[in-house]
């Protein structure tokens, strides 16, 4: 390819692009890459195996059922008994408990609770 040069002024400020062969270039391939893995970048910007296939991560089917907040009611009586999923999650505003549908029955999850007074060395004795 014909060595391209231009110049380009850009908010005042005047460029020289001498070749434009690099937006046109391929890149190279990996040397002794493991087939089927994913590609990466190293610190220098270089192509790289990455060591990992596409077999390594989460599909989307593997973590669909994850917790997913629907809504609040009343009592752990108005938890809904139809059209549920497992890893719908509704609060229950009387016992302020989070329950998780399980596929087939209600998982308390755990509930909100007040700290009516603490020291700081209380704090401590807990949090080491």
């Amino acid at each position: 390819m014909a060595d391209i040069s231009k110049i380009v002024t850009l908010d005042n400020t005047t460029y020289n692009i001498k070749d434009a062969t690099a937006r046109t270039a391929k890149a190279d391939k990996v040397a002794n890459a493991t087939s089927g893995n994913f590609a990466a970048l190293d610190s220098n910007g270089n192509l790289t195996d990455s060591g990992h296939k596409h077999s390594d991560y989460a599909l989307k089917v593997d973590i669909a059922s994850a917790y997913i907040y629907r809504g609040s009611v009343s009592t752990y009586e108005d938890l809904p008994s139809t059209n549920l999923t497992a890893g719908d999650v509704y609060n229950v505003e009387t016992d302020g408990q989070n329950y998780a549908w399980t596929g087939t029955a209600w998982d308390a999850l755990g509930g909100s609770f007040s700290i009516d007074y603490i020291t700081s060395s209380d704090v401590d004795e807990i949090c080491v």
